[in-house]
């Protein structure tokens, strides 16, 4: 295996820890889905944990085919993300499932392409783990220093991101909806009317929530 998948693997890892602790805070009005951002955390934990063997020690028999889709999608996980962040920096956005009123609509950076970058940023990092962790457990080699069969971490990899998958799509359906409501988000805010017919605007021109131009 090239070194630099343990490097970018672990670069995806501080950056899941950097975006849910710094970059995009909790908020002081709270969560609207608390449970929701515990399972997020369960599941990126336990995703984090069952690639971190695979990912992180020597692997001669790792098919090549596998190694270069894990490296592309790692590469395009850390771009996108930066890009995000950086047009993102100073507009103070919260957390995932934050109970928030939204003040402006950003249609800069990769924005300007689709609608939630950052879901699609920790998509493909975990994606890209997925991968190669599932081209491992069927090579003959498998995992050296195994602590799980790995048909079986395969399985838990696969649920587990999965359901991130899941909630990245509720949260953004939760911020969509915090656009488009005509009533208090937290209390005593409302979504002002030139925010909402901004955002109604935005979707009109950037119609694509994950993929540019398809989806």
């Amino acid at each position: 295996m090239p070194p630099i998948l343990p490097a970018l693997y672990t670069l995806f890892l501080l950056e899941q820890a950097y975006a849910l602790n710094i970059h995009f805070p909790h908020p002081p009005s709270g969560l609207v889905y608390l449970y929701s951002i515990n399972l997020l955390k369960l599941f990126s934990a336990t995703a984090g944990i069952l690639a971190w063997t695979p990912l992180t020690l020597s692997h001669g028999s790792s098919p090549a085919h596998s190694v270069v889709v894990t490296g592309t999608f790692f590469l395009a996980s850390l771009s996108l993300f930066t890009w995000t962040a950086r047009s993102t920096r100073a507009k103070n956005l919260s957390v995932i499932f934050g109970r928030v009123t939204p003040w402006y609509v950003i249609d800069t950076g990769p924005y300007a392409y689709i609608r939630h970058p950052t879901y699609v940023s920790y998509a493909l990092g975990w994606l890209a783990a997925t991968v190669y962790v599932l081209a491992i457990s069927f090579t003959t080699a498998g995992t050296p220093a195994a602590w799980i069969p790995d048909h079986m971490r395969s399985a838990l990899l696969v649920a587990a991101v999965g359901g991130l998958l899941c909630l990245y799509r509720r949260g953004a359906m939760l911020e969509e909806a915090q656009f488009l409501q005509d009533k208090d988000t937290v209390r005593g805010e409302k979504t002002a009317k030139g925010v909402r017919v901004g955002y109604l605007e935005y979707v009109r021109r950037v119609g694509a929530r994950w993929v540019p131009w398809v989806v």
